[in-house]
């Protein structure tokens, strides 16, 4: 439903594949980039901090920083266990981009 209403706003395009039809590329339009280019504005984003303190922020970087290091973990566990390497979304992307290509 979020990815509907992206697309309805013109955030992203969804694109059916059709040679696997239970898959769906997501592609970010130019709308998409400039919202996300201005969502990310430095300004904004020091809003979203400006009632913690130096040592609040300093402990919400390494509760993040843990986060981030456990969910790579995770995914390289994901990846040994599947014995396949998660190279193959990125050749199928490549796959389909030169599908699509004219």
């Amino acid at each position: 439903m979020i990815l509907k209403r992206m697309e309805e706003k013109g955030l992203i395009a969804l694109t059916k594949n059709l040679t696997r039809r239970n898959m769906i590329r997501v592609t970010l339009t130019e709308k998409g980039e400039s919202a996300r280019v201005e969502a990310f504005r430095l300004d904004r984003i020091n809003k979203l901090f400006q009632n913690l303190s130096d040592e609040e922020v300093k402990t919400l970087y390494s509760l993040l920083t843990k986060v981030m290091n456990n969910s790579v973990e995770a995914m390289a566990e994901f990846e040994s266990r599947t014995h396949h390497s998660l190279d193959i979304f990125h050749e199928y992307d490549i796959k389909l981009r030169a599908e699509s290509s004219p």
